[in-house]
């Protein structure tokens, strides 16, 4: 089967490491094409063939350019008319509104891709309830794909009757996957010994990393074991880094809140995932429709997880996550992690949930539909 994504790839984005992570299991018995955004600053395309996964990569087009100029997403469409004997089985296109537009310029793309295949396929990585984007969902109606949600919650909300909010689509949920405990590297040998935590992701107000230094701080005296916060990713604010810095300070934690700041490639997370005894997660308000890579991670880890109560990670039905509401009850639970190895081993049990093997087989059923 020759699948095709539509995509960002090899860049500092969530969705192009959800993709990375899916195209390596979909080329084991397929070929996978990425046909993705360029970086803003390139001047040309790309090609190249990626040894991590096997998919044949084809950086394109441009976000921020208007549909038919250089670059545009016009782009792709050239791509495909330019190639001989090559016919895909599957078009897919990994959504997110801060990536694609919300203009006519989304629906040309997909009216014209219908040149190539009748098999769409778009994954929403980001849903909002009406009337947030209604108008956006209003039009989609009109083109028939596969339409993706990664929780529950976001499947009910795509599956509403085109009256109401929809597509004339066929809906599917296949959740966000985790990784197999054995595929995991080997972990970081320079990580201090005593209980080592884990925040990883990108570095913004959003995640709420002040309230988990603050949460940690609160929790630091009644320690009976040395305790490490880890907070790993990029930052794209200088300032807000600065911020997080001097709150570290106030608490005199330097040398117990670590900061490793850049983006980290999946290999990379899941050294530290190896390396740490459980996992923090903070934000603020957010969809309640989308799914936590960071969590996904996480419970394929086979690590306890303290996660701040919000839709994001409660629509992945983990029961043994420790749901935080405010700072005092996330410094309790801190405590009681890094003081009982015991309460670690239990809540770090996490059972049936998908493997990415498991994702990549539901993929190819819904291709195959």
């Amino acid at each position: 089967m020759n699948i095709v994504f539509i995509t960002t790839y090899d860049s500092s984005c969530g969705i192009a490491t959800y993709t990375k992570k899916l195209a390596k299991e979909l080329a084991k018995e397929h070929k996978v094409f990425i046909l993705a955004e360029l970086d803003q600053k390139a001047f040309a395309p790309t090609h190249y063939n990626d040894p991590d996964t096997g998919a044949y990569i084809y950086k394109l087009w441009k976000r921020s350019n208007p549909y038919k100029a250089a670059f545009g997403l016009s782009s792709i469409i050239n791509f495909f008319r330019a190639q001989k004997n090559f016919k895909p089985d599957a078009i897919h296109i990994q959504h997110e509104f801060g990536i694609f537009p919300y203009d006519e310029a989304f629906f040309t793309l997909l009216q014209e891709l219908g040149e190539f295949t009748s098999n769409k396929v778009i994954t929403f990585h980001t849903i909002s309830r009406p009337p947030d984007n209604v108008g956006f969902f209003s039009k989609l109606e009109n083109y028939i794909v596969k339409t993706i949600a990664h929780t529950s919650p976001g499947l009910t909300v795509l599956s509403k009757t085109p009256s109401e909010f929809g597509t004339l689509s066929t809906f599917t949920l296949i959740p966000h996957g985790c990784p197999s405990p054995v595929t995991l590297p080997r972990g970081i040998k320079s990580l201090p010994d005593g209980v080592n935590i884990l925040c990883s992701g990108f570095m913004a107000p959003s995640k709420g990393h002040e309230e988990l230094i603050t949460s940690f701080g609160l929790a630091w005296p009644e320690f009976i074991n040395p305790a490490y916060l880890h907070i790993v990713g990029l930052c794209r604010d200088n300032n807000y880094l600065n911020t997080l810095k001097s709150q570290i300070r106030s608490f005199n934690l330097e040398s117990n809140i670590l900061i490793d700041e850049g983006f980290k490639t999946d290999t990379e997370i899941e050294e530290y995932q190896n390396s740490v005894d459980f996992v923090l997660l903070g934000g603020r308000k957010t969809s309640p429709y989308s799914a936590s890579g960071q969590l996904a991670q996480a419970l394929g880890a086979q690590l306890p997880v303290i996660a701040k109560d919000l839709p994001i990670y409660r629509s992945q039905n983990s029961e043994k996550v420790m749901y935080f509401i405010d700072n005092i009850e996330c410094a309790y639970f801190i405590k009681q992690l890094v003081n009982s190895k015991t309460l670690r081993l239990k809540l770090g049990n996490h059972e049936g949930f998908p493997t990415w093997p498991d994702v990549a087989r539901k993929h190819i059923s819904l291709y195959n539909t």
